[in-house]
C-alpha cells in the first residue's frame, strides 16, 4: 500500500534536491538514500509530477513571442502538451500549455496570426533537424495532392470508359485516407506551405 507524502517529507524531498542537483542533473540515489522508506522512483515521481510542478509560477503571463511560438508548434506537433512542455515552454505547466493553446485557438489565432509574424519566427522555433523533417513531410503531403488529382483523371476516364473499374476502385480506396489525413491536419498542411517557402529561400 502506498503512503501519503507528509508535509516535512515533500519540505526535505525539496531541499535535498537541492543538495544533490549538479548541472540540473538530480542525484536521486543520494535523495532516496536521506528519506527513510522512499525509494529512487517514488522521489523523482513525487518531485517531478506534484512539487516541481508547484514551484513553476502559476500566474506567468505569456509573451507575444511565446504565443506565437507555441501557435506554430501546436500546429505542427498537435496534442502532444507533455513534449512542448519539456522541451519548449518549461516555464510553464503541462496543463497551463493545453489551456494556452486551446485559448488561442478559441480567439482564431490561427488564422489571425499575419503570416509573415509566423514566417519570422521560424528559425527560432526549429532546429536543422526539424527543419530537414517539415520538408520531407510537405514532400508527402504533396503527393497526396498529385495523387488526389490523378484519382479525379482516373474517374472521368471511367465515365469514358477509357479506365477498368477495380483500379478506380483502388484509387478510391487510397484517396479516401489521403483525403481523411489532409482535412485532419490541414493547419498542418497550411503552416507546411508556409515553412517550404521558408525553406526554398
Amino acid at each position: 500500500m502506498k503512503q501519503l507524502w507528509s508535509h516535512d517529507e515533500k519540505r526535505q524531498l525539496l531541499d535535498l534536491v537541492q543538495q544533490y542537483m549538479i548541472h540540473n542533473r538530480i542525484n536521486w540515489v543520494e535523495v532516496a538514500n536521506k528519506l527513510e522508506n522512499r525509494t529512487e522512483i517514488q522521489c523523482k515521481l513525487q518531485y517531478r509530477n506534484v512539487l516541481h510542478q508547484n514551484t513553476i509560477q502559476v500566474n506567468k503571463k505569456w509573451t507575444v513571442h511565446q504565443e506565437q511560438q507555441l501557435t506554430i508548434l501546436n500546429m505542427f506537433y498537435g496534442k502532444k502538451w507533455t513534449f512542448l512542455q519539456q522541451n519548449y515552454f518549461q516555464q510553464f505547466t503541462v496543463e497551463q500549455v493545453r489551456q494556452k493553446a486551446i485559448l488561442l485557438n478559441q480567439k482564431s489565432v490561427y488564422g489571425n496570426i499575419l503570416l509573415e509574424k509566423i514566417y519570422k519566427q521560424i528559425p527560432y522555433v526549429f532546429n536543422k533537424s526539424e527543419l530537414k523533417f517539415i520538408q520531407q513531410m510537405y514532400n508527402t503531403f504533396k503527393q497526396i495532392e498529385d495523387d488526389m488529382s490523378q484519382f479525379k483523371q482516373n474517374s472521368e476516364c471511367l465515365l469514358n470508359g477509357e479506365l477498368p473499374q477495380h483500379q478506380v476502385n483502388l484509387d478510391y480506396l487510397e484517396i479516401e485516407v489521403y483525403k481523411k489525413e489532409l482535412t485532419d491536419k490541414q493547419e498542418f498542411y497550411d503552416l507546411l506551405k508556409i515553412l517550404r517557402q521558408y525553406l526554398n529561400e
